[in-house]
């Protein structure tokens, strides 16, 4: 359920860290190859994956139940992977062929998230990325041959990016049919280009009140396409929810491979080494020790507490009360509806066991599940957390 660890861990996340080119927002740990062809980074990509490879194998299984996600990895005899299994794989436009695209499928992976981020050919260029509109017209032609799940990534509030702009990537997404589409809204993040050229709130970004309409257009115009807003950043068809994705936001337990990739073992949250030379002798120190990782103490259960909610209200699906009664303790869960109460109706709603909504008159023992409103509790969500986390801890504030 949304508020309850999995008790047995069944989604992996593989980090492959090769990219083109950084992107001008990027600060993620990659290894940017630049226009080199394959075979002068080759030696370097066989070394990262045997070193993967080797951490998979000498990683201590915890569970014998089959895996249900990859994202993306194909697996290794250490791990089972049920046939059902979402298998997702991120791609960027002008990086694969048909062949490539083809064989990729061919080997397991059942599900595409494909990197367009702009209809704009001057929004990919201010971006710095390395496609254009052309490649991502090929593309999506590729994706209609041959992926029958496939989603499309965008990105708003980038610079001098306008509502008719934004409208118009947003139709475009549409006229192009994914089964799936992940909408964020930049993040200007220290050490990175964009970091370096523009401050938060200032122009040429766009204002928080032109954000906002970016967002709220962005779920009209999906939800009104026949997609699901089911969490703050993400629309799907029926059906085509990402699996591996809900693991996260449910607050479940996962295992991580690769340079800075980080996993929830045992109610431990390990973050691997992000350069390629100092995950490699990582790697040797675990392999050596049996699989045994440096030791970092279990997750206290305010810490527990606080994942859980952050990650949960980010759901169009929300909290069950009962479980974060059980978990966390009547009194906890009090403070917690009063501050959620105070936000108001416009941006939180409770459910009592019928599913209807409960009135604030009925008292809180009928308040059987909370979630945010679309689009306004979504939009805040960030802001009605930080007042939540103030309510439990005021040190926090």
């Amino acid at each position: 359920d949304v508020s309850a660890s999995s008790s047995a861990c069944t989604a992996v996340y593989v980090h492959l860290p090769f990219c083109k080119k950084r992107c001008h927002y990027c600060d993620f740990s990659i290894v940017a190859t630049g226009e080199h062809r394959r075979d002068h980074w080759e030696a370097s990509m066989d070394s990262y994956v045997a070193a993967v490879c080797r951490e998979i194998r000498a990683t201590q299984v915890r569970s014998r139940a089959p895996l249900t996600s990859v994202f993306f990895g194909g697996g290794d005899q250490t791990f089972a992977i049920s046939p059902t299994a979402e298998v997702s794989m991120e791609m960027d436009p002008g990086t694969f062929d048909e062949d490539q695209l083809r064989d990729t499928l061919r080997l397991g992976v059942n599900r595409v998230s494909l990197g367009v981020q702009s209809f704009d050919q001057e929004m990919l260029e201010r971006c710095g990325r390395s496609h254009g509109l052309d490649q991502v017209r090929a593309a999506l032609e590729l994706m209609h041959k041959h992926s029958n799940n496939w989603s499309l990534d965008l990105i708003s509030s980038l610079p001098y990016q306008t509502l008719d702009g934004w409208e118009h990537s947003l139709r475009s997404a549409v006229e192009a049919n994914p089964h799936h589409v992940s909408i964020y809204d930049l993040q200007v993040e220290p050490g990175t280009k964009f970091g370096r050229l523009y401050r938060p709130g200032d122009a040429p970004l766009p204002s928080d009140d032109i954000s906002a309409e970016m967002y709220s257009m962005g779920s009209a115009i999906l939800t009104a396409a026949g997609y699901d807003h089911y969490e703050v950043s993400n629309y799907a068809k029926p059906g085509k929810q990402c699996a591996h994705n809900l693991v996260y936001w449910r607050n479940q337990e996962y295992y991580a491979f690769g340079m800075a990739a980080a996993s929830h073992v045992d109610k431990v949250r390990y973050t691997r080494p992000t350069s390629l030379v100092k995950y490699t002798q990582w790697v040797e120190q675990f392999v050596a020790s049996g699989g045994v990782q440096t030791e970092q103490p279990p997750s206290e259960k305010e810490d527990e507490l606080l994942d859980t909610l952050m990650l949960g209200l980010r759901l169009a699906e929300g909290l069950c009360v009962d479980q974060l009664r059980s978990r966390f303790g009547d009194e906890t869960v009090e403070r917690i509806l009063h501050s959620l109460k105070s936000q108001g109706p416009t941006k939180v709603l409770f459910f009592d066991s019928a599913g209807e909504l409960a009135s604030e008159d009925e008292g809180n023992s009928s308040i059987k599940r909370i979630r945010l409103t679309d689009p306004e509790g979504f939009m805040l969500s960030n802001d009605i957390i930080s007042t939540i986390f103030a309510v439990l801890d005021p040190d926090m504030d």
